[in-house]
């Protein structure tokens, strides 16, 4: 028993380290620049304010900026990695969530290797580009794939357990999730889908069903409570409705072909998500991917049906359900951080694709053959994925751009002025568009300089002599 204990924790922090990498690597220049809305939630988070939700900006769930915040105080340094260290700690945790829900998953699969399968399906997801990105940004979204995955691995062990009290803790858990990214927000039923599921495979009375869910529902609701209060500040879901367009349900059709071809042939246009155009998934998880959905569909008819073939269904409704947020919104599609939700579980049933595979070949090769096949295979993954990461995106001229790269340029060189020296910013760029009563595409510097007084004008006709002038944006001609 001690020994299985140990090979799990090595495994685990193996797998942590690795992602450790993806993450946080060159974190103070890659990416390069910070970008307007996450210079927005760092200002939030140094003036110290805790809020339910933070009303400008469109409306945003307060967790991830009250963590920022936290980070902030005991760090101590104002730059964009400290930010974004958020993210990868973030990130971390929701890679240690993956490993013990594959753990549990794979126990009643392959008892044997359990562990072994959790550490490759948790490295592969920390490597994949998708969320070694998100993890190395100043954004929400993450956390609530995070906060998802652990309240999982929780109702996990209450249907294992059975006792009340662990519903309650997974429902207090999820419903802190409410308060990540309104993508979450979908979750209610990805909770309530799993309950069924587990509820089929352990053939379980309706009755006892029911009281599961009230156990969990009654907790997520509760903690929910100042979120829905708030509700009305998120001005954002009526901005990017499906249903503010012309012709909604044919958008929605288009959304439908975009969102679920984002996985395997054109992700995330933004550079800020993604590599431009470059799929969700890698060719090597899409394939496996897609091997899972047609064994599913060939496995299902037979009379004996394996737990594999059993939770397949959870995880295509999964991927069903956290598209939603996705497919009645009306811009940016595809979309990496709406369909952050997505992830996870696409992940998931491609490590259950390459684990039919290897019971396929293992029936014909030697084990020996057969692992150093596989491990071939990851540490080709591994290098594709580091080198688009650190290699590609990292060093891209878009990225560098999709950043305001040049907004933090300036706000590094007014840090070098004399205190005594008053500070202009000429503001060309979208000058109309404020964040509490600067503009938005200055916020970097505003920052970056928390303790300095910087004077933003539209033009440079009466800035005294003197002063030290900067710019952003170029005049319109």
């Amino acid at each position: 028993m001690k020994d299985k204990k140990n090979m799990k924790l090595y495994i685990l922090g193996i797998v942590l380290i690795i992602s450790a990498f993806f993450f946080f690597y060159n974190l103070d220049t890659l990416p390069p620049g910070l970008y307007i809305d996450e210079a927005m939630n760092g200002l939030d988070a140094q003036s110290g304010e805790l809020k339910v939700v933070y009303p400008e900006n469109g409306g945003r769930e307060g967790l991830f900026i009250i963590l920022q915040s936290l980070v902030l105080s005991i760090v101590g340094i104002v730059e964009p990695w400290v930010l974004r260290m958020v993210s990868g700690i973030i990130g971390l945790v929701g890679i240690g969530g993956m490993f013990f829900f594959l753990s549990r998953l794979f126990y009643r699969i392959e008892k044997k290797y359990h562990y072994w399968w959790a550490g490759i399906g948790s490295a592969l997801l920390g490597m994949s580009l998708w969320y070694s990105i998100l993890s190395r940004v100043g954004f929400r979204a993450l956390l609530s794939s995070t906060i998802l995955i652990w309240t999982l691995v929780l109702l996990e062990k209450a249907v294992d357990k059975k006792h009340p009290w662990l519903y309650i803790i997974a429902g207090v858990i999820g419903g802190i999730g409410m308060y990540s990214y309104s993508a979450y927000y979908i979750t209610p039923f990805i909770f309530l889908l799993y309950l069924w599921v587990e509820k089929q495979i352990a053939q379980e009375s309706f009755r006892f069903f029911i009281k599961q869910v009230w156990y969990f529902v009654s907790s997520f609701v509760v903690v929910s409570i100042p979120l829905f209060i708030s509700l009305s500040s998120v001005s954002r879901f009526n901005e990017v409705s499906v249903f503010s367009q012309e012709s909604p349900f044919l958008r929605i059709i288009e959304n439908i072909i975009k969102t679920g071809g984002m996985l395997f042939f054109k992700g995330d246009m933004n550079a800020r998500h993604n590599i431009p155009g470059l799929a969700q998934l890698s060719p090597l998880l899409g394939i496996f991917f897609i091997g899972m959905l047609v064994y599913y569909i060939l496995a299902r008819t037979g009379k004996k049906r394996s737990f594999l073939i059993s939770y397949t269904p959870f995880l295509f409704g999964w991927i069903i359900l956290a598209s939603l947020p996705a497919l009645f919104s009306s811009e940016g599609l595809p979309h990496a951080l709406r369909s952050v939700l997505m992830l996870i579980p696409s992940v998931i049933l491609s490590v259950f694709g390459i684990y039919v595979v290897y019971t396929f070949l293992k029936k014909r090769f030697s084990f020996r053959t057969v692992v150093l096949g596989g491990g071939i295979l990851f540490f080709v993954f591994s290098i594709s994925q580091g080198f688009l990461l650190f290699g590609v995106w990292g060093t891209s001229s878009d990225t560098w751009n999709a950043f305001s790269s040049d907004v933090l340029e300036t706000a590094y060189a007014i840090e070098t002025i004399d205190a005594s020296i008053p500070v202009y910013v000429v503001v060309y760029r979208n000058p109309d568009q404020l964040y509490k009563e600067i503009p938005r595409s200055v916020t970097p510097l505003a920052f970056m300089n928390p303790k300095r007084d910087i004077i933003y004008v539209y033009d440079d006709t009466d800035i005294p002599s003197g002063a030290a002038v900067f710019y952003v944006g170029e005049k319109e001609l």
